[in-house]
């Protein structure tokens, strides 16, 4: 619970940040952009691409993100292993998440690297889709956490 109070809060930081800053507003979309400094880093932290269908969102990404946050703010190291987060990240799935049989926390792990904002240690241990491995790999070899740039933007936030 004190996780998600901390990533709430964070997380309208991050919005007001990006809402503020008036370079960005005209950028087009910044997740594309192959260099970028703090404000950028806070504006693809914002925009990570949200999997929608049927006007429902999966809040896999977002969940995960709030966690890797959380622990920043707590003093934890930047990377994680998947074993170590796996369970409270179903739990809030499960949450806050839709309706669902079983929840998919393995996902996010992996596809948030598609947003620029997420790096694994040594992906190619993995494969080179998140089709092509299993949870057990994941919980065996699955270890990742923002990008240096991401972490060093929220610190910078967490500083003010």
């Amino acid at each position: 619970m004190v996780a998600r109070c901390e990533g709430r809060r964070l997380s309208c930081e991050l919005r007001e940040t990006a809402r503020l800053a008036p370079h960005m507003r005209n950028k087009g979309d910044v997740r594309d952009a192959d260099a970028f400094d703090g404000s950028d880093v806070v504006a693809r932290l914002v925009n990570v691409n949200t999997w929608k269908r049927d006007g429902v969102r999966a809040p896999h990404k977002a969940l995960l993100l709030l966690i890797a946050l959380a622990r920043l703010q707590r003093g934890k190291p930047r990377e994680m292993a998947y074993s170590e987060i796996e369970a409270e990240l179903k739990q809030l799935l499960r949450q806050f998440g839709p309706p669902r049989r079983s929840v998919a926390a393995m996902y996010p792990f992996w596809h948030l690297q598609t947003d620029k904002v997420w790096a694994l240690r040594d992906p190619d241990r993995l494969g080179t889709h998140a089709r092509n491995f299993t949870e057990s790999t994941l919980r065996a070899h699955g270890v990742g956490g923002l990008t240096p740039e991401c972490t060093e933007a929220a610190c910078a936030l967490y500083a003010q």
